[in-house]
């Protein structure tokens, strides 16, 4: 079984490529057993979704995971705007 750090490199690199098979199935078989990493991979997944949302990001192309938080990459209005969507999704989450 892959082990906690082994599936957050994967997390992040699914958000680059489509992962093969056998490392979802890995993947698949640690989130069953793990929920620290399976909340892991669903942040990870509404971070990127709220990067590719932003529209007005002039490197939006660029906007992976691995490059989108460094202040100088991503404009004001595009922080300001991933920014309200996050406290929009906490406000909706935390009323259920």
């Amino acid at each position: 079984m892959l082990s906690c750090a082994e599936v957050a490199r994967l997390v992040s690199l699914s958000q680059q490529r489509k992962l093969s098979l056998g490392e979802q199935m890995k993947l698949w078989a640690h989130f069953a057993l793990c929920g620290v990493c399976r909340q892991y991979q669903q942040g990870m997944s509404k971070i990127d979704q709220y990067l590719k949302a932003c529209s007005s990001c002039e490197d939006r192309e660029q906007a992976t995971l691995t490059e989108a938080f460094p202040e100088t990459r991503m404009s004001e209005e595009c922080r300001q705007k991933m920014q309200a969507k996050m406290l929009e999704e906490l406000k909706s989450s935390s009323s259920h």
